[in-house]
């Protein structure tokens, strides 16, 4: 399932699943941090309509975060808010990335790691490559199908607009975007 904080608790989901067959997919940091920039004002925003829903959902997050970070020394701290800045939110993508990667060193995991815009715009030769890692038999027909339905704006969205653009030649030398490949886009 797509969801950033299973970097953070890898080590709870590889107890619970010793043999478990890790995909990491990453994402241009750029991308990612303006969709997190975007998240947070409609998140924020949905729930101030509510100030006793949004109390109540800061409590459950502020337990959900000490108890998650106690037992399992979960970095980075992460603090989201409507007024979350792309540069902030980029460094945010850093740390997951970052953390992720130390995890795989520390506890020597096998990891397939696919780029968000490689199975955007290749679908069927990643999809066919994370399913031969999975030890899945490849239904070319099933493939098709989701090959079909996957949207292919989303991969490097960025460009699309002139400010993230801007701020992707500020960022492109970061050694993350380096890393991933990330930093000759443009």
């Amino acid at each position: 399932w797509k969801d950033p904080r299973n970097t953070i608790l890898l080590p709870l989901w590889l107890k619970l699943f010793p043999n478990a067959k890790i995909l990491n997919i990453v994402r241009n940091g750029v991308d990612v941090a303006s969709s997190l920039v975007t998240r947070e004002k409609k998140r924020t925003r949905r729930l101030s309509n509510s100030n006793k829903r949004y109390g109540i959902a800061r409590l459950y997050n502020r337990l959900d975060y000490f108890l998650v970070a106690k037992q399992y020394q979960a970095d980075p701290v992460v603090s989201l808010n409507d007024d979350l800045g792309i540069s902030d939110a980029f460094q945010i993508w850093a740390d997951y990335v970052c953390h992720f990667q130390e995890l795989i060193k520390q506890n020597e995991i096998s990891v397939l790691t696919v780029q968000f815009e490689k199975l955007v715009s290749d679908a069927e030769d990643t999809l066919s490559e994370i399913l031969r890692y999975l030890e899945i038999e490849i239904d070319y027909d099933q493939v098709g199908k989701v090959v079909h339905s996957i949207n292919k704006s989303r991969g490097m969205a960025f460009l699309n607009n002139d400010s993230l653009v801007e701020f992707y030649h500020s960022v492109r030398n970061h050694p993350l975007m380096h890393s991933h490949g990330y930093h000759k886009i443009l």
